[in-house]
């Protein structure tokens, strides 16, 4: 009598193994998502950074490479010339905005006015009066630059502009020193005008308008009037 043969059995997963299969992919691939909205932010993050920076750095380097021409120290000694001439051809606006109207201005959010807004004489350095301007910008979205300006300015940037005042000095016979009077101007009364101080403060932001300023980074820089021979 012949046997049957034995029935091969057939190879396969039981349905409980596929669902641990299935789970544990799953969770594997939950963590590996979970890591994507964290190197988004940062990336994001890292490339706001880079914008202020970039904007910041471009500015203040040509405003040093501007007034370094400037020899006369009567438009040295002038806020509204002086800028002029910092910001010549950047597309950054010549007009600047004294602190009072600044305050009650529509054209800055309440959170830009407290990034620089506040201010002694003391933080600059020394007890010598000083004046405040500003100017910038608040858009809804990021301004088209034409090809004529230098700078690509962020949807949001605050420029402050402090003068530093120095008083009347007299000038007498034996004063050589680094303010030589015969570079300055010298009155009848011998008394010469001396050369103000600069101190220009950026802050901006790649988001538009009505966002806020986040982790706002702040970039100032001190620029003095140099002598001619």
């Amino acid at each position: 009598m012949r046997r049957r043969p034995a029935a091969r059995r057939q190879g396969g997963f039981s349905l409980i193994e596929v669902n641990m299969a299935l789970l544990v992919a799953a969770g594997g691939m939950l963590s590996i998502f979970g890591v994507f909205p964290g190197a988004l932010r940062q990336s994001m993050n890292a490339q706001a950074d880079t914008v202020q920076v970039t904007f910041a750095s471009s500015l203040l380097e040509t405003i040093s490479a501007n007034v370094r021409a400037i020899d006369d120290i009567a438009i040295w000694n002038d806020p509204g010339s002086w800028w002029q001439v910092a910001v010549n051809d950047t597309g950054i606006d010549t007009s600047l905005m004294g602190m009072s109207s600044f305050r009650s201005s529509s054209r800055f959010s309440e959170m830009t006015r407290t990034i620089v807004e506040d201010y002694t004489s003391a933080d600059f350095g020394n007890d010598e009066p000083c004046q405040v301007w500003y100017v910038g910008e608040e858009e809804e979205e990021a301004p088209s630059i034409p090809n004529s300006n230098r700078l690509i300015t962020p949807a949001q940037y605050l420029i402050r502009v402090v003068r530093i005042l120095r008083p009347l000095r007299e000038v007498t016979s034996n004063s050589a020193n680094a303010d030589d009077p015969a570079n300055l101007n010298t009155s009848e009364d011998d008394t010469t005008i001396l050369p103000h101080r600069y101190i220009v403060t950026v802050v901006s932001t790649d988001q538009a308008f009505p966002a806020t300023y986040i982790r706002e980074q702040v970039f100032s820089q001190e620029f003095s009037f140099l002598h001619r021979p």
